[in-house]
């Protein structure tokens, strides 16, 4: 067939389904693909609700195909673009030939070559996915210079299931092979016949040029062997098979790199965890085996994986886990004991140990030395009652210069404690999110409200009968910064009298935030005719205080505090 005639027979296809689709009044790009994409040296494609920037105005469309109008100074022309979305991170299109200022319709312009060059995006962000083979390999390559098989080259297993680390091993007396590492994310997959891996490199100090970060790849994946064939640049050309390539590599798994031989217990994986800092979050794969933590103040979506938990072996009790795990940290793996404590249902505490070559090692002798502990929180935890609702002046041993000042814990809401250190400083608010008692002492974690940096601090509450003394817990607390501009060490003492502040504005209503009179609500006359909505909202904040107290009291907290 040549080219005249595979012409007539695209451009009847495309009149035949013209006559059977109906053309959209109103040509929209689908709102998943709007936003920027990258193509290589062809620069940067802006693709918005009725744009596919810079080559035109969409005008006309049917379902793929679209046709767009192009303006300058001298002419409007118009040209055709068939797209097919491969995956959400990357598109594929061809186009017309030339922008033609008579073909003005979808019929007459989009008649585009089946051998016309296939043109590859992708998204800029894109959101990296887990790469569809996993763990450790040794290969061989073949960069078209000959085999490249002595010494074997390998694929180190990552924390992130995203993330590749290539480590090329140079073959002597082979040309352009050489000693180079590379780490590829993998961005996309999808199937057209073969299947097919889209991703780019990160290393910065290696890969310079923006054309030469992304690869595209076909894939081939035989039990333990994976064979790969790899672009030479951005664009998805010039790849004919798994064997025919700029670039192919066999891959061969790395028995050295274990399968999970346990799962960690429900009361860890059901839960996405975070440190009293909210530096780290804990999060376990669906299957239960792994746990990843991540950075959670690091740029990148999502947060920059930094270590993995693989668990291998474990002996659990009622309230403590043991495991080795196989820990990657980074692209770096090795055997790691992991200690998981439940401390309360919504507070766990982790240890972890060093880093050791042998299985049998890592839970014994010096790899368990010298623990790293942190005490994980909910990343949704919410706001809970304070364990101090009342009327109390507080004093602390840090500040000794404003030695009382009257803070509103039950006041104005039961999940915050105001504490005002000196009469010229501004008051500063913890929010209470979690308390528990351990033997005689009572934990608070809090934080304070609107932090954009989200930090909490973990506190004990030591009951001495006639105070509370509220002191930081550098055991619990860890490396978090102070949330209060200084080291706490409070000690708070109930009030008589009513429960509003000493330096109170006048001009404050008494209704706001049910800072009222308790006292004189409770002697009122009840025949009184002005007793409105906000006298019953005063008089029910005291009757869920009440209750609050009753149940602090049977904790055994302080009692005299609700008195």
């Amino acid at each position: 067939m040549n080219w005249a005639q595979l012409r007539r027979e695209i451009l009847l296809l495309v009149l035949s389904a013209a006559s059977s689709w109906s053309i959209a009044e109103e040509c929209r790009f689908p709102s998943s693909w709007q936003g920027r994409w990258f193509q290589g040296d062809l620069g940067d494609i802006q693709i918005s609700s009725d744009s596919f920037l810079p080559k035109g105005r969409c005008i006309q469309n049917i379902e793929k195909t679209f046709l767009l109008e192009s303006k300058d100074d001298v002419r409007i022309c118009y040209s055709c673009v068939v797209i097919t979305e491969r995956h959400f991170n990357v598109l594929q299109y061809k186009q017309s030939v030339h922008c033609n200022q008579a073909y003005n319709s979808i019929q007459t312009a989009c008649v585009i070559r089946g051998d016309a060059p296939l043109f590859t995006l992708v998204r800029e962000p894109a959101t990296p996915i887990p790469s569809p083979f996993q763990g450790a390999y040794t290969f061989t390559y073949d960069n078209m210079t000959g085999l490249c098989d002595t010494p074997r080259s390998q694929v180190a297993g990552c924390a992130s299931n995203s993330h590749l680390k290539f480590r090329f091993k140079e073959c002597p007396g082979f040309y352009d092979t050489s000693n180079l590492d590379l780490d590829l994310e993998v961005l996309a997959t999808w199937r057209d016949g073969d299947n097919y891996m889209y991703g780019k490199f990160t290393n910065k100090n290696i890969v310079t040029s923006k054309r030469l970060i992304y690869r595209c790849f076909k894939y081939e994946v035989r039990g333990s062997t994976v064979s790969l064939a790899s672009s030479a640049d951005a664009l998805c050309q010039g790849i004919f098979s798994v064997t025919d390539a700029p670039l192919t590599m066999t891959l061969s798994k790395d028995g050295r790199w274990p399968m999970p031989g346990c799962t960690f217990p429900s009361w860890v994986t059901q839960t996405t965890w975070r440190d009293m800092a909210y530096a780290y979050q804990y999060e376990t794969d669906d299957d239960g085996y792994s746990i990843r933590i991540r950075h959670s103040k690091i740029p990148g979506y999502p947060f920059r994986i930094m270590k993995a938990l693989r668990c291998q072996t474990g002996n659990s009790s009622a309230n403590v886990f043991e495991a080795v795990s196989y820990t990657s940290h980074g692209c770096h793996s090795n055997y790691q004991c992991v200690r998981f404590i439940k401390r309360q249902n919504s507070v766990i505490e982790v240890h972890t140990g060093e880093m050791a070559s042998m299985f049998e090692d890592a839970c014994s002798g010096r790899y368990t030395q010298n623990l790293e502990k942190k005490v994980l929180i909910p990343s949704s935890i919410t706001s809970t009652l304070c364990p101090m609702v009342n009327n109390f002046s507080i004093r602390t041993v840090i500040s000794p210069k404003c030695q009382d000042t009257i803070q509103t814990g039950g006041c104005y809401d039961n999940s915050k404690v105001k504490v005002q250190l000196c009469e010229n400083v501004a008051v500063q608010t913890l929010e209470c999110l979690i308390s528990w008692k351990e033997q005689s002492k009572t934990f608070l974690v809090a934080k304070i409200p609107d932090d954009d940096n989200m930090i909490a601090n973990c506190f004990t509450i030591k009951d001495n009968g006639d105070n509370v003394q509220l002191t930081i817990d550098a055991g619990c607390n860890g490396d978090a910064a102070f949330i209060i501009s200084q080291p706490i060490q409070y000690t708070f003492k109930e009030q008589p009298g009513p429960c509003e502040t000493t330096k109170r504005d006048p001009s404050d209503s008494s209704e706001d935030g049910l800072n009222s009179d308790r006292t004189s609500d409770s002697n009122s006359d009840s025949t009184d005719n002005s007793y409105n909505s906000a006298s019953y909202s005063r008089t029910c904040n005291n009757l869920i205080t009440l209750l609050i107290c009753n149940c602090l009291y049977i904790l055994s907290l302080q009692p005299r505090l609700c008195s």
